[in-house]
This record gives structure tokens, C-alpha cells and sequence, in this order.
């Protein structure tokens, strides 16, 4: 719905700036107590390339295998180059991978996603935390304002680029994003963070973490921040300040050598304040409403690790997540998950390593709508049932493997679906992996496709007489079907350089568009005409793309990072669609993205790190190309203090970077800012 509400959208400026609300919840959270114990910071140049290739993840293939030889477009973003970069978001963060696609929209809203069109809701990326989705089931996408993780309890955030539909399911058709969290036993100690700025008005938050007995460990932690909001294209305020807060406790316990139990909670809140532009079928045809849209909402996750073996490992995991949303005008909405997903991998044979899995999701939706925004009906509930499979077999020891798998899964929405892939890895040398993959998946429908009703324009016709432009979901379309073919390289070329690319093709069918209906009169509350549209699949398209990331350490204390992507795009609308935005489509991303990190150690214990953006213009959306630079400069007195300040967006005074919105909203742009802030560790 995002083409369409870009499409029908006009610009609204000016208004009051509301205040009070963001800044008093981004502090009501902070504590502080005393304790015993640290935490080291491992410094980046103390980590050679040698190591860094030995990087291990779990989100291509739900095992553990080594980076280096994983047969997909992997990146991980290290608890370092969290950091480092001066990010005080994970979307922030998320800019630094090449082939995924950031733009900030407001100050609590941001568009993300994967070699693909670039939405307030990109349905087509799947985002987890530690292994916990949070990927929208009524609107599909991901709110990111309600995904404020402690950056500090980050472990890693591992992304993988390309479909991800074998292992994790439909809706991970161009990507999955896995935000892993650090276990309580890495956090032993307290850890104090504060700071202020310019547009990071302030934050701060407080983690503890202890012992219990001699195999179970707990951490507890409470954060909050408050935002300034932006400004729009005259440099006006926005009104669209944000604040959160956020607290939980993660508790890690091994009871035996065998078996491990895991039990993490997280309760927050989100203030983010909003224009909206609410369409009127008298002069001037729309008015500018605040709002503020209140998230709230927590999970609890319980997990259990069984080893049999060493080559034999069960994982079975429960999570209960409640999310509730609140905005004047749009509507109020509660979203209940339970899910349980169980993984076993072991060693079938010397060559043969299988790899599968059963789950069951449960999901209930409720909606009270508006005038604005209706759903019918308003509460459904949906299960889901899946299992997976896949067998990484060894052709030549230590040289060349293929792995096979598929995922079954049942919904309410379109029935079975079937997500097969097929992999080749081959290592030349030991320092060198070439890989190639063939995979399927889907998405499925949301609500927000088969049920919702939008209001999205008003205007007048050329004889004067008001027209509305309301859309209507509708029912009986398939899943959206993504078939992909990659081809990477991936290489430790010396003890200082490291070099991963990848080559893709992707081909989907079935594609989501919004077609108009026959227009029909109305007589109330004043006589009118509505043109209606309805959600259909009548587009097909086609991409081509490259990417490439490169570590070089170029002296012992200084690293640079740099990271490309191109991407080109062929939207093929059916022959009877008349979607209006279908001729923009493929104006709408930008072809190449660039980021370029160096990070220096200076005398005197300081950190100097740089991080200079380039994205191309996005022209359906009237973004131009912009070139944007990051700077963070760090003195640590001690071990266990570390003072910084960092520049956010130097280059310009603001700019704009696109994204267009489930609910039409006022365009901001992205403003200069300047924060001061301190870690401490006792």
C-alpha cells in the first residue's frame, strides 16, 4: 500500500512543536545502583582478520557454521562496529551492509529492505531477535520504533541477503535480519550509559549482571532516550518528536553439560508524535491532525539447548509477544503471538549433516478503526504450521558440499506453500570460498491487504465536485513468489585483507497492486464522488544486482571498511492493471549505495572513527542523491570509561531520504546533529 499512498500523497508543512511527553518517558527509566565487576571492551585492532574470518553464525541455515564458508549473502555487524559507529538505531546501523536499503521517513520512523522497493512496511524482509520474529502479521514489515534493543546487549546483528524462505519461513524473500543478543554470562558487572545532544536531546540506561550458583547467570537493564523531531524542506519544525523506554532480564542457566536453558523478557513503550493528513471532502480538500502513536507492548522467550553429541544439537523455543498500538484518527490495535519452533541438527553419516525442524504459530488481531482506518472484520486469527528440512552433503572432504533442503508450511491465507533451495559451496584454498544458490520463496498476505479500508486522497473534479479515494483490500490473491539465482566470493586474501561479493538475479510474479474500481456517487455527508480502489496481484518484475564489502587493515591501528551495492530494477505491470504508480516503480530505489567506514587508533587512548555515506536519487520519490558523513571521537581515560562525542549527518543542514508511509504523513527531512555521552563500567 505504500506505492499507492506515495502516489496520492501531497506535502503539508508548518505546525506547533509538542514537547514534554518524549523527554519525561526517556528518562522515567533510568536507574542506578552500585556493583562489583566489568566488562572489556575488545578493541578492534586487537582483533586480526585471521579471527574475523572465523566469524560463526546461525541465520543462513539455523546451525552454527563458519562465515566464511556459508553459501549466502552474509554480513555481520560485530558488537565493535556497534561502537564504533556512533549509531543510536539499529536501522542506522543496518546502513553500513551492502544491499540493504535505509531511509529515515520521520524521527520515530524508518524504511528498510533488501534489494527491493524501499517502504515504510518493506513486506519482504523478515526481521528477528534472537530468533524471535517481529515482522508485523496485520500490516506486514517491521514497526522499528518499537525495536529499540539495548545496543550494548547486542552481540551481533547477522543479516543475510536473498531469500531465507527454506530455513525461516514465508516473508523472508529478499532478506533476514537476526539481532542477537549477548548471553547474561558477557555481562557480569554494571554498565552506566548517559548522554545529550542536538537532535539525541537525551538518553541513558543502566544494565547489571550477576551470578546465581555457579551455572546460572541474569542480567536485568532499564534504557530510555527522547529525540528531537525533524524539520521539513524549509527548515521548519515537524512536530514529530519521539521518546521510549524500555526494561528486561535475561537469565542463562546450563544445568548440566548437556543442556542449557535460556529465559529473556522485554517490556516497553514508544511516544512518537506524527502529522497526519487526513483527506476532507471540503476546501482545501485535507487537513493536518497531530497524533501520537503509543506502542507498547513485551515478550517472553524460553529456550532450551540439548546436546546429544557433538555433531548432534536440539533447540526448542517458546515465545509469548503482545504488542498493542494506539493513534488518534488511525486506531487502536493488539497483536498476541505464540509460537513454538523445535531445530535438530546432527550428522547422519560422514557426508551427510541434516538439518530439520517442526513449528506451530498461533496469531490473534484486533482492530478498532476510524473513519481514517477500518479493517473487516476486525479481529481474526490465523495458525501456522511448518516443518523443514535439509541436508548439507560433503562431495569432497574439505573442498566441495551441496546442501538441499525445502520448507512446508501451512496459513490461512493461501494454503501449503513450498520453499525449496539449493546450494553449492566450493573452497579452492583455505581462504577462499565460491558459492552458488537457486531458491524460492513467498510471501503471504496481510490483513492490511485482504481487509483494510484507507482513506487515502480527496480532491476536487473539473466540474468542482469533490472526489474520495478510498482503498479496499481484498481476498482469494496468492502469495507473492520470489525466485532467486546468487553467485558469490568470498576471501581473506592476506592477513590484512578480506573480500566478499555477490552477483544476483531475481525474478517475482504475483506482485501486489492497487488497481481502481468502477467510480460510483455519493450522497453523504455531502455529495460526492468515489473512486475506489482494491488490492490485486497484477505485476510481475525482474532485478539484477551486485554487491561487495572489504576489510583492509591498513596499519595496525587503523581499519577501513567499505561496503557497494547496485541494483536495477524491471517492474512488468499485467496488461489489464491500471496501478497508478506502476509507471514509477522503477525510479523509486536507488541504483548504488555506497558507505566507507575507517576506524583509527589515536595516541592518548583516543578513537577516531569516520563513516561517510553515498545513496543515489530516488526519483519518483523527488529524492536527489546525497553524500552524508559521521564522525565519533572517543577518549578512554580508563579501561572502564570511555567519553565521546559524535556528529551525525555533517555534510548538509538536513536532507531527505524517501520512504513513503502506511498512513500519509508530512515529509521531513533528516537534520545536522551533535551528542555528547559516556560509558562507564563498575
Amino acid at each position: 500500500m505504500g506505492r499507492r499512498s506515495e502516489a496520492c500523497s501531497r506535502k503539508a508543512r508548518g505546525g506547533p512543536r509538542s514537547a514534554g511527553v518524549a523527554a519525561a518517558m526517556g528518562l522515567a527509566l533510568l536507574l542506578s545502583t552500585g556493583a562489583l565487576g566489568g566488562e572489556r571492551a575488545v578493541d578492534l585492532t586487537d582483533l586480526d582478520l585471521e579471527r574475523l574470518m572465523q566469524v560463526r553464525i546461525i541465520s543462513a541455515s539455523k546451525r552454527e557454521q563458519q562465515l566464511l564458508r556459508t553459501p549466502a549473502a552474509a554480513f555481520v555487524i560485530s558488537q565493535e562496529d556497534i561502537r564504533r559507529s556512533g549509531a543510536r538505531s539499529i536501522p542506522d546501523l543496518l546502513r553500513m551492509v551492502p544491499g540493504i536499503q535505509v531511509a529515515r521517513i520521520n524521527s520515530s520512523e524508518w524504511a528498510v529492505s533488501a534489494r527491493w522497493f524501499n517502504h515504510r512496511f518493506a513486506n519482504k524482509l523478515l526481521v528477528l531477535v534472537d530468533g524471535r520474529t517481529v515482522y508485523s502479521p496485520m500490516v506486514g514489515g517491521t514497526f522499528w520504533e518499537a525495536q529499540n534493543v539495548p545496543l550494548a546487549d547486542i552481540e551481533r546483528i547477522e543479516v543475510i541477503r536473498g531469500p531465507g524462505g527454506t530455513v525461516w519461513g514465508a516473508n523472508a524473500v529478499n532478506g533476514v535480519i537476526n539481532i542477537i543478543t549477548k548471553r547474561a554470562e558477557e555481562t557480569q558487572g554494571a554498565l552506566l550509559t548517559l548522554g545529550a545532544g542536538s537532535e539525541e536531546r537525551a538518553f541513558g540506561g543502566f544494565r547489571y549482571g550477576g551470578k546465581l550458583g555457579e551455572a546460572a547467570f541474569y542480567r536485568l537493564y532499564a534504557e530510555g532516550f527522547a529525540r528531537d523531531g525533524q524539520v521539513d524542506r524549509t527548515n521548519d519544525d515537524t512536530a514529530d518528536e519521539w521518546g521510549a523506554g524500555r526494561l528486561g532480564f535475561r537469565l542463562d542457566w546450563a544445568t548440566t553439560e548437556a543442556d542449557s536453558f535460556t529465559v529473556q523478557a522485554d517490556f516497553y513503550r514508544t511516544l512518537a508524535h506524527h502529522k497526519l493528513l487526513v483527506p476532507t471532502l471540503a476546501p482545501p480538500f485535507g487537513v493536518v491532525r497531530h497524533a501520537v502513536a503509543d506502542f507498547h507492548g513485551g515478550d517472553i522467550v524460553f529456550r532450551w539447548d540439548h546436546r546429544f553429541s557433538e555433531d548432534s544439537v536440539v533447540t526448542v523455543q517458546a515465545y509469548l509477544d503482545k504488542a498493542d498500538f494506539h493513534a488518534r484518527h488511525v486506531g487502536t490495535s493488539r497483536i498476541h503471538i505464540f509460537d513454538v519452533d523445535a531445530v535438530h541438527t546432527f550428522r547422519a553419516s560422514e557426508r551427510h549433516r541434516i538439518t530439520w525442524g517442526v513449528g506451530y504459530r498461533s496469531t490473534w488481531q484486533a482492530f478498532n478503526g476510524t473513519e481514517l482506518v477500518s479493517f473487516d472484520p476486525d479481529r481474526r486469527r490465523d495458525d501456522l504450521f511448518s516443518v523443514f528440512f535439509q541436508d548439507e552433503v560433503t562431495l569432497v572432504r574439505d573442498r566441495l558440499w551441496l546442501t538441499a533442503g525445502t520448507k512446508a508450511e501451512h496459513n490461512d491465507y493461501t494454503g501449503y506453500e513450498f520453499q525449496p533451495s539449493l546450494r553449492l559451496t566450493w573452497a579452492p584454498t583455505e581462504r577462499q570460498t565460491l558459492w552458488a544458490a537457486a531458491t524460492r520463496a513467498v510471501r503471504v498476505p496481510t490483513p492490511a491487504e485482504t481487509d483494510v479500508r484507507i482513506l487515502q486522497e480527496a480532491f476536487p473534479l473539473e466540474d468542482g465536485t469533490p472526489a474520495l479515494v478510498p482503498f479496499r483490500g481484498s481476498r482469494g490473491q496468492p502469495a507473492e513468489e520470489h525466485i532467486a539465482f546468487e553467485l558469490g566470493y568470498r576471501a581473506q586474501l592476506n592477513s590484512r585483507l578480506t573480500l566478499d561479493l555477490t552477483a544476483f538475479h531475481s525474478r517475482y510474479d504475483h506482485l501486489w497492486t492497487s488497481e481502481p474500481d468502477a467510480p460510483f456517487p455519493e450522497g453523504a455527508p455531502v455529495p460526492h464522488v468515489v473512486l475506489p480502489f482494491r488490492s490485486d496481484d497484477q505485476a510481475r518484475a525482474s532485478t539484477w544486482g551486485f554487491e561487495a564489502a572489504a576489510a583492509w587493515r591498513v596499519l595496525d591501528h587503523w581499519r577501513v571498511q567499505a561496503a557497494y551495492s547496485f541494483l536495477k530494477l524491471r517492474f512488468i505491470p499485467e496488461s489489464d492493471s491500471a496501478d497508478p504508480a506502476s509507471a514509477t516503480a522503477e525510479r523509486q530505489i536507488p541504483r548504488h549505495i555506497i558507505s566507507l567506514r575507517s576506524s583509527h587508533e589515536l595516541p592518548g587512548n583516543l578513537e577516531l572513527d569516520l563513516w561517510a555515506r553515498f545513496v543515489d536519487a530516488q526519483p519518483a520519490f523527488g529524492v536527489p542523491s546525497y553524500l552524508t558523513l559521521d564522525a565519533r571521537l572517543c577518549w578512554k581515560p580508563r579501561r572502564d570509561v570511555e567519553l565521546f562525542i559524535v556528529g551525525q549527518n555533517l555534510l548538509q543542514r538536513h536532507h531527505r531520504e524517501g520512504g513513503s508511509s502506511f498512513i500519509r504523513t508530512e515529509e521531513t527531512e533528516v537534520e545536522r546533529g551533535v551528542y555528547l555521552g559516556a560509558r562507564l563500567r563498575f
